[in-house]
């Protein structure tokens, strides 16, 4: 049996909520810089951490009850990312808003600073 099929209903519930939050955030950000308006560091930080974390936990094959207290860790580690060492969050951010934001017009996206 796959993975899927073996999970309880709670189980497939918060995945399926974790995985609709991390799209709402990804498409958040292509929303922003699609028209124009910029985009903090702490938003793609935060974005970036909920999409890795729904990822690899079903890469991993962890639970998924373990996403109910890494969701709330990541939303802290994305406003902690101002201040040094979570700062360095911020270079893989940088990669993830680029790729997130591909197919955005070039100077939307400069307008809204996502390329930095």
């Amino acid at each position: 049996m796959t993975r899927l099929m073996e999970m309880s209903v709670m189980e497939a519930i918060v995945s399926l909520l974790a995985a609709g939050m991390a799209s709402v955030w990804l498409m958040g950000i292509r929303s922003y810089t699609r028209r124009g308006l910029g985009v903090t560091s702490q938003t793609v930080v935060t974005s970036m951490l909920f999409s890795g974390l729904a990822v690899s936990v079903f890469a991993f094959d962890w639970s998924p009850y373990h996403l109910l207290w890494l969701f709330p860790a990541a939303f802290v580690l994305g406003f902690l990312s101002l201040v040094f060492p979570f700062s360095l969050l911020n270079l893989p951010a940088s990669l993830y808003a680029w790729l997130v934001c591909i197919g955005v017009r070039e100077e939307k996206a400069r307008s809204a600073g996502a390329g930095r």
